[in-house]
């Protein structure tokens, strides 16, 4: 009987991928996705311009395939953004909370992103996050008690339109950020289906 290499290879990775360990986000670590599908959140920056945001998808929850794949849990957020000066919207992930293996901390990503400018911090651990300091912010929106600084960890060079820095509510998600040429946004409405 002969075997074709390219099939016994196949059979062999795939076996191996799925003898792999599972790692699950706890509750806990789900809780900081404060998002539900149709949720609209309306920033307004120091600039003038409007951008909203709308959830199209807050809970896609799942494990990835494919050879090589890492068999972890992962919270996916999607929005369809529209911008005020703009016709055409465009979908983006938003937000990203991913188990990693049963011996690393879960981490999250926060994608926050408007029309040229983007956060580019990624790979925050959860418990970090979970002993950062609290404090007030107050935007046109509210004022939320439970907000951290989030500083962007990204060892690329900041070009003055990138984000730097999100307000995140740990209860609301986020509510504010500041570019590196000192634009501020704020959100200025939230509204549920």
């Amino acid at each position: 009987m002969k075997i074709d290499v390219k099939v016994f290879l196949f059979l062999l990775l795939s076996i191996g991928g799925c003898s792999q360990e599972r790692s699950f986000l706890t509750d806990e670590e789900k809780f900081w996705n404060p998002y539900i599908d149709g949720m609209s959140l309306v920033f307004s920056s120091s600039g003038g311009i409007n951008d909203t945001l709308t959830i199209i998808n807050s809970n896609e929850i799942g494990f990835p395939d494919g050879i090589g794949s890492l068999k972890n849990e992962r919270l996916q957020v999607v929005v369809k953004r529209k911008i005020s000066n703009y016709k055409r919207s465009t979908e983006l992930t938003f937000l990203r909370i991913s188990a990693q293996s049963t011996t690393e901390l879960s981490n999250i990503d926060f994608q926050f992103s408007i029309p040229g400018s983007e956060f580019w911090g990624r790979n925050y651990k959860i418990a970090d996050l979970d002993n950062h300091d609290l404090y007030t912010i107050q935007t046109p929106c509210g004022i939320f008690d439970d907000v951290i600084v989030v500083e962007c960890n990204s060892k690329r060079i900041p070009i003055d339109t990138d984000i730097i820095t999100i307000y995140w509510s740990k209860s609301n998600g986020y509510i504010k950020y500041e570019r590196k040429d000192g634009v501020i946004g704020e959100l200025i409405s939230i509204k549920s289906m």
